[in-house]
């Protein structure tokens, strides 16, 4: 009951497809399917090798920030046409195009950004032979695009961004 009533009280108070920040986001995607009122899915293609950068949003329920902060929940790049993580499409500077992209509107719109910095352990089942980055290292990067830590545990870092300029 009660998470039903939060995504009720969500849903009637903040339509991230109504946010400034996924209006300013949408503007340089190649793709924004029909999202629900408190996630979206941007999708950035890049043609040229059958690869797309894939970003899940959601509501920052626990944000008290103006606009309601965003929560970037899964940023992959995958296969175009099968939209799977694909090992020929990694380490192509396709997830810093899109951290630029997604800092960027923020900045624009002043939306303060939180995310867990983790690796996804399926693939490295699913890619054995690939060598991912760990929490630390997704923590570094993320650091360089204005991410401060939270906090940490032996899995992963949480981390908030304040928009420059705010």
């Amino acid at each position: 009951m009660k998470y039903s009533l939060k995504t009720h009280l969500l849903s009637e108070s903040h339509n991230l497809s109504e946010h400034p920040f996924l209006i300013e986001l949408a503007k340089g995607a190649s793709r924004v399917p029909k999202n629900k009122s408190w996630s979206a899915i941007v999708i950035y293609d890049h043609p040229s090798d059958g690869c797309s950068t894939k970003v899940h949003f959601a509501i920052d329920d626990e944000s008290d920030h103006s606009p309601i902060g965003v929560w970037i929940d899964l940023l992959e790049v995958v296969n175009t046409k099968t939209r799977h993580p694909d090992p020929k499409c990694f380490r192509k500077g396709y997830a810093r195009q899109a951290l630029q992209k997604i800092i960027d509107a923020a900045d624009t719109t002043g939306t303060h950004l939180t995310l867990i910095a983790a690796h996804e352990p399926y693939l490295s089942r699913q890619n054995p032979d690939v060598d991912f980055p760990d929490k630390d290292e997704l923590a570094s990067l993320y650091s360089e695009y204005g991410f401060v830590e939270e906090y940490s545990n032996y899995a992963q870092v949480k981390m908030n961004r304040t928009p420059r300029g705010v």
